[in-house]
C-alpha cells in the first residue's frame, strides 16, 4: 500500500524529527509520494521564510527525491463532493486539506499525517500519524 505524505509530515522529515525520518527510511521510495497541493505548501512556506533561498533549496532538493502526485480531474470531481458533503454536516476544512485528502483517496493511498483530527472526518480515508 502506498503511503502519501502530507505537508506537516514533510516539515518533520526535513526538521528531523526522528520517528518521520526513521518511517520514511523503512519503505521502499516507491511506496512514497507527495501531493503536489503539498509542494505548493512547502514552497509557500519556503517563499515567506525569514531565508527563502536555502528553504526553496531544501523543497527543490526533496522535490527531486520523491514521485510528486498531480491533483487530476478525479480528484477534482471528489474535492468537489467532499466539500459539499462536509460544509452540508457543519463541518468545515481548510481547502488544501481537502485537495490533499482527495489525491490520496483517488490514488488509493494512505494519507500520513500528523493532522489527524482534521482529515479523520473523510469518509474512507485511511490515515497514519508517523509522529507518534
Amino acid at each position: 500500500m502506498n503511503r502519501l505524505l502530507d505537508t506537516d509530515i514533510l516539515i518533520h522529515f526535513l526538521r528531523g524529527h526522528e520517528g518521520v525520518v526513521n518511517r520514511m527510511a523503512a519503505r521502499p521510495p516507491s511506496t512514497l509520494a507527495v501531493p503536489a497541493i503539498a509542494v505548493a505548501e512547502l514552497y509557500y512556506g519556503a517563499f515567506n521564510s525569514a531565508h527563502p533561498a536555502q528553504n526553496c533549496a531544501v523543497v527543490d532538493a526533496l522535490r527531486r527525491k520523491v514521485r510528486i502526485v498531480p491533483f487530476d480531474e478525479e480528484a477534482a470531481v471528489l474535492f468537489g463532493r467532499l466539500k459539499a458533503n462536509l460544509r452540508n454536516a457543519g463541518e468545515i476544512l481548510p481547502d488544501s486539506d481537502l485537495f490533499i485528502a482527495a489525491t490520496a483517496l483517488t490514488a488509493g493511498s494512505v494519507l500520513v499525517t500528523a493532522n489527524t483530527v482534521h482529515f479523520e472526518r473523510i469518509e474512507d480515508l485511511r490515515l497514519e500519524d508517523w509522529t507518534r
